[in-house]
């Protein structure tokens, strides 16, 4: 699972900024790990597919950081997959 601690911010950014992408980090990161713990249990959340832009939205966080949108959601939707591979492989359920 991903964390907040995993991303690196630009040294030079003052405390403040940094401080609020910090806290949007881990409201994206958050919900990429509902997202994939959602679809293991085979239900839809609708936060990631989503093409709204407000405050807090999929798309509104990959425009914060600067990320575009499909090619996010391909990526999660790839990891995803090859995570719930590895996972059938190593003999879970």
């Amino acid at each position: 699972m991903m964390q907040i601690d995993d991303v690196e911010l630009v040294p030079s950014t003052d405390y403040e900024t940094k401080a609020c992408l910090r806290l949007w980090g881990a409201a994206f990161i958050g919900g990429i790990n509902d997202t994939v713990a959602h679809w293991k249990e085979g239900r839809e959340y609708h936060w990631f597919d989503d093409d709204r832009d407000y405050p807090g939205s999929f798309v509104w966080l990959c425009d914060l950081f600067n990320i575009g949108v499909e090619q996010a959601r391909s990526s999660v939707r790839m990891k995803a997959r090859q995570l719930e591979r590895a996972f059938r492989r190593s003999g879970g359920a």
